[in-house]
């Protein structure tokens, strides 16, 4: 079976592609089909052209070596479906079975050999641990990204404070409430974060979308990332940009709305505005040092991808 992207490149979309035959290694194979679209296979890096059985491996590579007939080697990953009804603790226990007796009929090659079952994201993580603290670490640094913004955001918010209490304590006057007042300013924030996170999408999907056209490596199976923005992640990072509007605007809106109608209208005097800088001067040291340690943080990243 060809791929996709095969059959559009080498044979036009053509639906007369099977029964055809390509060349592979000097040898002959008949095209059977072609895989949809949207298989682009099991490894996230790794995208073949084509697809064989097991038991034809030996003719499209190394006569020399028998995967299906050497009991010494073990380089294959099998991947599967469990059937409707079947837990996890099911298929485990009979893989053990199976695995168990397999060593009773070859004891020279299969003593000591188990056999597990995992899930795709835990096989990864159990073949390869870094991959998880990586994955992990990179969290944490989006995170932290994250709430530098929402702390810089906030602090913007809060210098348009002194020139938003005088209109606060007019709406106080005329019968607003705090809660009212809040909500406005919430909403205003959330608008605003609205329009960032959209921005922010449609720059992933055109940043996606251009590294998906970039081939990392040449040879047989060339490796790229197939990276794009789904409906998860448009709806994950809309829900976080909401959340970030939240906490953004909370602040500002707190500090605006509260105190009584004659303390909100003495705080638009230059003088009463400039006291109250304090908490934005913190904003700004939390701001620095959550830089800090998103440029250590990445330092580590660093040296995490280069082992």
């Amino acid at each position: 079976m060809i791929s996709y992207g095969m059959w559009q490149r080498d044979f036009a979309g053509s639906p007369d592609v099977i029964g055809k035959t390509i060349q592979v290694n000097r040898k002959d194979l008949t095209i059977i089909g072609v895989v949809p679209q949207t298989f682009t296979g099991v490894n996230p890096l790794l995208h073949p052209e084509f697809y064989v059985p097991r038991m034809m491996t030996e003719v499209v590579d190394d006569p020399g070596t028998h995967f299906l007939t050497d009991r010494n080697v073990r380089a294959a990953e099998i991947y599967g479906r469990l059937k409707p009804g079947v837990s996890m603790e099911q298929a485990r226990t009979e893989v053990a079975r199976i695995a168990s007796q397999l060593e009773q009929e070859n004891p020279a090659t299969n003593r000591g050999r188990t056999i597990g079952v995992y899930t795709q994201t835990g096989f990864r993580i159990a073949a390869d641990p870094d991959i998880f603290t990586a994955a992990l670490l990179f969290l944490l640094i989006g995170a932290l990204v994250l709430v530098i913004a929402c702390v810089n955001v906030g602090n913007l918010l809060l210098s348009t404070a002194p020139a938003r209490t005088r209109e606060t304590a007019v709406r106080l006057a005329m019968g607003a409430t705090r809660g009212r007042l809040i909500r406005q300013f919430t909403v205003e924030s959330c608008l605003m974060s609205a329009s960032a996170t959209a921005a922010g999408v449609g720059v992933a999907a055109l940043v996606g979308r251009f590294v998906r056209s970039i081939e990392i490596g040449a040879g047989l199976l060339p490796l790229w990332v197939d990276m794009h923005v789904d409906t998860r992640v448009g709806l994950f990072a809309f829900g976080v940009g909401m959340a970030a509007g939240i906490l953004a605007g909370l602040i500002p809106a707190l500090r605006c709305s509260r105190g009584d109608l004659d303390q909100l209208m003495r705080s638009a005097n230059p003088r009463v505005a400039r006291s109250k800088t304090r908490f934005r001067q913190i904003l700004v040291g939390a701001q620095v040092a959550l830089a800090t340690v998103v440029l250590v943080m990445s330092g580590l990243a660093s040296r995490v991808c280069r082992y």
